[in-house]
């Protein structure tokens, strides 16, 4: 007599609700997913992403950058993805393989496929030509004596970014480095307590494929840090560019200017270096 195999509808419905669950589970993910790669915020910022969400507005994107703004429009803060977007030094020398550099406005530097120009280091505002206040390396080019005063920001030929203490010394790191910057460390009092123009760059602790931008209107250096810090990025890994008048933020899309001092507005100041972000294709 042949043996018949008893269905079980109880068995066949709970696999049932099972595979279910996992579909379910697939899509969370891909949801998940999608919703990072639209807006990356929690990525970098992690616990403080609700509250960095009531304060910022994504105002303009493309791929692997993302721009946010405050609800006054007085602070902006890009989000680059190494993995997808690129970061270039833009500068124009008045003599090859010296620190002289031309002081231009900032758009003669937004040039092919960008998504941004920022401005980036310091230098001799009574010059121009001028020579660069505070050592950088474009493209391995170096000048000037390093010291405790300064931080390099590198970007590593795997898309980690990552900030250092520059030290003294004969630079050893920026043959590494695919893109590297050296500017202020924050601690340096660059008129601390006045609230003015303000570019800072960081990485944040959660992300090291990420570079954060902020370019305000007006801030003192504490509420950088601070608003720095909301974003995910501690003091230990935040480094400063030039302030005032030349901090601005040039995109193709948005804007913003910093105001030259606590008691008068943007400048329309020249300045010799900038960082252009392209975005991926």
């Amino acid at each position: 007599m042949a043996i018949q195999s008893i269905n079980f509808p109880w068995k066949e419905g709970k696999m049932l609700k099972l595979k279910q669950l996992a579909l379910s589970f697939v899509l969370l993910l891909l949801s998940l997913a999608a919703i990072a790669q639209e807006n990356p915020m929690g990525l970098v910022a992690g616990a403080s992403a609700a509250l960095v969400a009531s304060q910022y507005d994504l105002i303009d994107r493309a791929n692997g950058v993302y721009l946010y703004a405050n609800k006054s429009r007085t602070v902006f803060v890009q989000l680059t993805d190494l993995r997808k977007a690129s970061l270039e030094n833009a500068y124009e020398q008045k003599t090859r393989n010296t620190n002289s550099f031309n002081r231009k406005q900032i758009n003669s530097f937004a040039k092919g496929n960008y998504f941004s120009v920022i401005n980036g280091v310091h230098f001799d505002y009574s010059k121009n030509p001028t020579t660069i206040s505070f050592p950088f390396t474009p493209n391995g080019v170096y000048w000037g004596s390093r010291n405790e005063n300064n931080r390099s920001l590198c970007v590593k030929s795997n898309n980690v970014a990552t900030v250092e203490l520059t030290g003294t010394g004969t630079p050893n790191y920026s043959y590494a480095c695919k893109f590297s910057v050296i500017l202020l460390h924050p601690d340096v009092d660059k008129g601390k307590k006045i609230s003015k123009g303000r570019t800072y760059i960081g990485v944040p602790s959660k992300n090291n494929h990420f570079v954060l931008f902020f370019v305000t209107k007006n801030r003192t250096q504490g509420e950088m840090e601070a608003i720095a810090n909301l974003w995910g990025v501690p003091k230990q890994r935040l480094i400063m560019g030039d302030g005032s008048g030349s901090s601005q933020y040039y995109g193709k899309n948005y804007r913003l200017f910093g105001n030259a001092g606590a008691n008068s507005g943007p400048d329309n100041r020249t300045i010799p270096h900038a960082i252009v972000t392209r975005p991926g294709r």
